[in-house]
């Protein structure tokens, strides 16, 4: 229950992505949502869960934007990647590395799309708004992140405590 809890928590800044962030552009280029929930899902969620809802918010992204297939996923997944592997070895436990962790997979993500787009595309214009996508995303990512993880946080601590029960 509890994957299936934060997948409903990235397939709602799916949503929330492909609706409403056209009202907060920053600079010309919007956040990009999922991926600031899903390096909150990585920080704080289980392995399972982070990657089942990159997978899935990924892969919907993708079909929703009727881009090159591809970007969006490979993007999502290797944020979870870097995010879980710092999280495994001891990093995702002390808070000042937390921050780091954390902009280290957004650093990831956000430059792996525009070249996986064109690498699937052959459009360059993805290149050239890669800096604003990223400042934009980090700047939510700062006042966003310890709040959604607190969420996934509590998600997953409610259901190992109700299957002791």
């Amino acid at each position: 229950m509890t994957t299936l809890r934060i997948v409903a928590l990235a397939l709602a800044a799916v949503v929330w992505q492909t609706t409403a962030s056209h009202w907060y552009e920053v600079g010309g280029a919007r956040p990009d949502f999922v991926l600031v929930v899903l390096v909150a899902i990585a920080l704080d969620g289980p392995a399972r869960a982070g990657w089942t809802a990159a997978a899935v918010a990924g892969g919907l992204v993708d079909v929703l934007s009727l881009d090159a297939f591809g970007a969006h996923l490979g993007a999502a997944l290797a944020l979870v990647l870097v995010v879980r592997q710092g999280v495994r070895g001891g990093l995702g436990d002390d808070a000042i590395f937390r921050v780091p962790l954390a902009a280290l997979g957004l650093g990831v993500a956000v430059t792996l799309r525009p070249l996986l787009h064109w690498l699937l595309a052959g459009e360059r214009a993805a290149l050239e708004l890669a800096p604003q996508v990223a400042l934009s995303t980090g700047l939510f990512a700062l006042l966003g992140v310890p709040v959604l993880g607190r969420l996934a946080l509590a998600s997953a601590s409610r259901a190992r405590t109700s299957s002791f029960r």
